[in-house]
């Protein structure tokens, strides 16, 4: 969402004279869209930490629990990675979909 709106604010950027190209043409110069890191690297850096967390609680929370059970682990460790994929799977798709409509839909023409 970010990368589309700065795509078209240096689109705006390039019809201003004055002022205006020093307010907008700042904030473009900086966020420089060539040297963006693409979303679905960002995704999957994202995705390795949730794994992460899900890994390191669920032992935690199983240690607490159950004590030194590796058949508990392993089962609750199953399980909370499947729902945690899942769960932020459908969360980063649903986002992606809305935030891609509200972009779509922005009229930055004043």
């Amino acid at each position: 969402m970010i990368v589309a709106i700065i795509a078209k604010l240096s689109g705006l950027t390039e019809g201003l004279q004055g002022s205006d190209v020093v307010s907008l043409g700042g904030i473009t110069d900086i966020l420089n869209i060539n040297d963006v890191i693409p979303s679905f690297y960002f995704q999957i850096v994202v995705g390795i930490y949730i794994l992460q967390i899900i890994w390191i609680l669920t032992i935690l929370s199983n240690s607490i629990e159950n004590g030194d059970d590796k058949i508990a682990e392993k089962t609750s460790l199953g399980k909370n990675l499947i729902r945690g994929t899942l769960i932020y799977v459908i969360v980063a798709v649903i986002g992606s979909l809305v935030f891609n409509l509200l972009v779509g839909g922005m009229n930055l023409v004043s």
